[in-house]
Parts: C-alpha cells; sequence; structure tokens
C-alpha cells in the first residue's frame, strides 16, 4: 500500500464547521474505514458509527479527507425513512 496516497488521520488543525447529526458519509477509501453516519458531537469531534458498528470521533478535516458527504440536515421525514430502513441492518445506526 502506498502510503503517501493515504489521508491522514491525525491531523490537528480543525475548522470552526461541525457536520450536523445524521449527516451520512461515505468512504472515499474502504481499506481505512467504511460508510458512515454522525450521530453526536463531542467538543471539537464528530463522533459516527461505521456501517459495521463501531463509533470513533472524527474532526472535520478528517471526515472531509475521508468521506464523501452523501447528505446532510434531513428533515424529520427522510429520518423516519432512515431509522426504519437502517433498522433492518445487522448495526442498527
Amino acid at each position: 500500500m502506498n502510503t503517501s496516497q493515504t489521508p491522514q488521520l491525525h491531523k490537528h488543525s480543525v475548522s470552526n464547521r461541525l457536520f450536523s447529526v445524521n449527516t451520512v458519509l461515505h468512504t472515499k477509501d474502504g481499506r481505512l474505514i467504511g460508510n458512515a453516519i454522525i450521530i453526536g458531537h463531542e467538543d471539537k469531534f464528530n463522533v459516527i458509527k461505521t456501517d459495521y458498528g463501531h463509533t470513533v470521533r472524527f474532526t472535520d478535516e478528517e471526515i472531509t479527507e475521508c468521506f464523501y458527504i452523501a447528505y446532510s440536515d434531513l428533515t424529520e421525514e427522510e429520518k423516519q425513512y432512515m431509522r426504519e430502513t437502517i433498522g433492518d441492518h445487522k448495526h442498527f445506526v
């Protein structure tokens, strides 16, 4: 694996913007981490849950390096649809 092309996961600078809860994240490199969804915030971190069920903390910069933003700011109807759809998944998000 060519490490020069691997995204850096441990950057220290953080932008002021936070992604909203329920933002769906599609991985840019499945060798590093799978698809995920933002489930909360803790200080400067976004708490995300991967499609494999792991909970991890990423800064905004780390998210933009590792993920494509699928969509965010869901309406209540969209949130309900996501809960129903993901409810059938092995790991509930």
